[in-house]
């Protein structure tokens, strides 16, 4: 039985073609839907603890883990705006002091 989000996965291929794309954007918006809600805040921030996003990496599992974590932010929440981020960073950090 298909469903509405059968769409939203792409085959893996070589090279980067139009469904892939397609496929890439729909599930960017599925993340972001789910983590937008106040709930979904909480459960992204338990994943983030999870895959070492907080903390120093001591292993190579942390190391990986710790990447995967990189890969959800800058790939399927695609929050890349490298500028924004780094302000956001020292805006928290002024807040604090």
């Amino acid at each position: 039985m298909a469903s509405d989000y059968d769409e939203v996965f792409a085959p893996l291929e070589e090279g980067f073609s139009e469904l892939t794309e397609k496929c890439d954007k729909m599930m960017t918006d599925c993340f972001r839907r789910v983590f937008s809600s106040p709930d979904g805040r909480i459960v992204l921030e338990q994943i983030l603890t999870d895959l070492c996003f907080y903390r120093e990496c001591k292993t190579e599992k942390e190391n990986v883990l710790n990447n995967y974590a990189k890969f959800m932010i800058f790939n399927r929440l695609r929050i890349n705006n490298k500028r924004q981020i780094t302000s956001m960073l020292m805006d928290l950090n002024s807040k604090e002091n």
